[in-house]
């Protein structure tokens, strides 16, 4: 073995013990981020029953904050209209993934679309 191999074994060894750390750090903090999300719902619940916008305090103030985003209920209807009025701008210009794998695994070429690959590492712990 090599100095260039035993250079990745410790690269990878340090990476294998930093994503533990991160793993253990995330678990404690699991109970303290699962409060107070249960705080921030039952606030918002007591504030919207109140009709309340917003809250001060000598530490913070916390407002009620609405974002709107469009609920797609009926896709026949809405395509339709996309079609009708060539109102593409009202649809995401995104292939879905899994359908355009389907078709290249059965041979079929999807036009304007080509196949990607996103490089990464995938760690799996040894058994002992």
């Amino acid at each position: 073995m090599d100095s260039n191999d035993k250079a990745l074994q410790a690269a990878a060894d340090s990476l294998w013990k930093a994503q533990q750390a991160v793993k253990r750090a995330e678990q404690k903090l699991k109970p303290l981020k699962d409060a107070a999300n249960e705080l921030e719902a039952q606030l918002l619940e007591k504030m919207l029953a109140a009709k309340l916008e917003s809250v001060a305090t000598r530490l913070a103030t916390i407002s009620v904050k609405r974002t709107q985003f469009a609920e797609l209920f009926d896709d026949v209807e809405f395509f339709a209209y996309v079609g009708r009025k060539k109102a593409w701008d009202l649809v995401r210009k995104q292939p879905v993934v899994a359908a355009c794998r389907a078709r290249w695994e059965d041979g079929v070429d999807v036009p304007g679309v080509r196949p990607g690959t996103r490089v990464d590492l995938s760690i799996t712990a040894r058994k002992k």
